[in-house]
């Protein structure tokens, strides 16, 4: 896989933070710091996914987003 500088849109867009993991050379994920960690990019699939888990927030709150060029807003009710 190419490298890629792939920006993720949360609602509620506070801080600008950027990650590292497997193939994609830089990821932002564009939220408050507290509220999310980064898991891993599934290598072994054709188009790879981000998890997201939202930190002291419901522990349901768990979503992936799709790798691409076309990234948009994530749903206004995820977190």
């Amino acid at each position: 896989m190419d490298e890629k500088n792939v920006d993720i849109h949360i609602s509620r867009i506070s801080n600008h933070h950027k990650f590292r993991s497997y193939g994609i050379n830089k990821i932002n994920i564009l939220m408050p710091a507290a509220k999310i960690s980064f898991s891993h990019v599934q290598a072994a699939t054709a188009v790879p996914f981000v998890s997201v888990y939202a930190k002291e927030k419901r522990s349901a709150d768990i979503f992936h987003k799709q790798i691409d060029n076309k990234l948009t807003a994530e749903e206004e009710n995820v977190l």
